[in-house]
């Protein structure tokens, strides 16, 4: 391995070692319900029913991702005209 790659490893490690304590600090925050600087009235200024109410967040999650993946296929079928075939049997008709 070149020079240059063990200084990119080693510049990577070390930003990750200065992330970890600031970074854990804000998570245990965020986890105890403690105010945050970003974003202060998330957690810590919500009633407590309202903050255990996750049904409809995941079910808004759940669909978000069955209409992405719905995007996803009709973009590739309006694509399918336009790209050249490389000879596979299922794009050549």
């Amino acid at each position: 391995m070149t020079l240059n790659g063990w200084l990119q490893i080693a510049l990577y490690v070390g930003v990750l070692l200065l992330c970890v304590k600031p970074l854990g600090l804000y998570m245990a925050r965020v986890f105890n319900g403690e105010r945050t600087f970003p974003r202060p009235g998330l957690a810590a200024g919500r009633a407590p029913h309202l903050r255990d109410q996750w049904g409809g967040s995941t079910a808004r999650a759940a669909l978000d991702d069955v209409h992405g993946g719905d995007a996803v296929v009709q973009s590739g079928q309006l694509r399918a005209p336009l790209l050249p075939c490389n000879g596979c049997s299922m794009c050549c008709r």
